[in-house]
């Protein structure tokens, strides 16, 4: 990436400096305003969670959480993190066909790992929750209740979020930052707010509220 910033500065250094110096200073603006609201926003969902679900099915929630966390460093093999480095460096170098292609393979590679993967949950759902969620929660939870959550958090949210978090790649890898900030803010709003809908309205209080808000999300 350094390599690639230096080529682009040789023509006029101080035009592509002021630039530059634009761009970061809009990057930390973005991502600033980001953070502002997702923040508390994810602490106020954490706060309504505590209050009005029981604790052992938040506990079992972000116990599932943690589990696709570990998956998803699987999920892409650092295919989002590729594009990043690539596309900067072919728009520097006018290569568009290069770009597509990159797109298009990265794509494909991320929905493919992440059907993978969610093939084996779907196969070994029963022995992830016995040997692996079931010991996070009351014995008093019936299990198919506990695997149809997974399921549905696996195909609603893990398969969404792994396809958002390489489209929010590209943007980055185009540095329109104050589009790559967007998903935390959505993400965390969207929670709160679905959350409350479905506490309040629909008067859901188990570990379901969290599933369906993220995967609405």
């Amino acid at each position: 990436m350094i390599s690639i910033f230096v080529k682009n500065l040789e023509g006029d250094p101080k035009v592509n400096l002021t630039e530059y110096r634009r761009k970061a200073l809009g990057g930390v603006f973005w991502h600033l305003l980001a953070l502002s609201i997702s923040l508390p926003a994810a602490y106020l969902v954490r706060i309504l969670y505590a209050r009005y679900l029981p604790k052992t099915q938040v506990g079992l929630f972000y116990a599932m959480w943690d589990f696709f966390a570990i998956l998803s460093i699987f999920r892409s093999f650092g295919v989002d993190q590729a594009v990043v480095h690539y596309i900067p460096g072919y728009i520097v170098k006018g290569r568009r066909q290069e770009i597509a292609r990159l797109v298009t393979t990265g794509f494909l590679l991320q929905l493919l790992f992440s059907l993978f993967l969610l093939s084996l949950i779907t196969i070994f759902a029963k022995e992830i929750v016995i040997f692996y969620l079931f010991s996070h929660t009351s014995a008093l939870i019936n299990l198919s209740f506990i695997q149809k959550g997974l399921l549905l958090f696996g195909w609603g949210y893990f398969l969404v979020a792994g396809l958002a978090s390489y489209l929010a790649s590209l943007f980055q890898g185009f540095q329109k930052q104050h589009i790559f900030s967007l998903p935390r803010v959505i993400i965390a709003v969207g929670v709160f707010c679905s959350s409350l809908v479905l506490i309040f309205i629909f008067e859901i209080r188990n570990f379901f509220v969290p599933i369906v808000a993220y995967t609405f999300s």
